[in-house]
């Protein structure tokens, strides 16, 4: 089944951490997280390490606690049919759990 909502964390690590039981790239979503499409060879290079994707909230919080809370940042998606859209009331929801 496909998720319905999509919490994204981009930040940058500073402890190990260790992954859900799904995957956390944010690619088979189609998610709108870039402004060109990126090669694997560049994704994995340059953004999986820090850019994630999580189908559960507490996930995505314990994620960003890994990271440097000065610069993570926690866009949240919405599923409307076949598009996602953002939801500017989660992520300032998800924002404000997190600091």
């Amino acid at each position: 089944m496909e998720p319905t909502r999509v919490y994204v964390i981009i930040g940058d690590p500073h402890q190990p951490y260790t992954e859900p039981p799904y995957s956390t790239d944010p690619r088979p979503h189609g998610l709108p997280l870039f402004k060109r499409p990126l090669s694997d060879e560049e994704f994995e290079r340059d953004y999986r390490v820090k850019v994630r994707a999580f189908t559960d909230r507490a996930h995505a919080i314990d994620f960003a606690y890994h990271c440097n809370l000065v610069s993570v940042q926690c866009p949240v998606y919405d599923r409307a049919g076949s598009e996602w859209v953002y939801n500017g009331d989660e992520t300032g929801r998800l924002a404000g759990d997190i600091n």
